[in-house]
């Protein structure tokens, strides 16, 4: 079975990414786990802090 583990949070010290890859090796022989890097998404990292753009429409 093919699962994916989105964590959404890319900290080195995630729990929750320590609890995916603890899962992606402990059942490699029973399932196929992948844990694609959010890194590159902005919205994934609060160390990057982007401002919202400026003009277009406001509500």
């Amino acid at each position: 079975m093919k699962i994916i583990a989105l964590v959404g949070s890319i900290r080195r010290s995630s729990y929750n990414r320590k609890l995916a890859t603890f899962v992606q090796k402990r059942y490699a022989d029973q399932l196929d786990v992948t844990i694609p890097n959010l890194g590159a998404l902005p919205f994934y990292d609060q160390d990057i802090e982007l401002e919202a753009p400026r003009g277009g429409a406001s509500l």
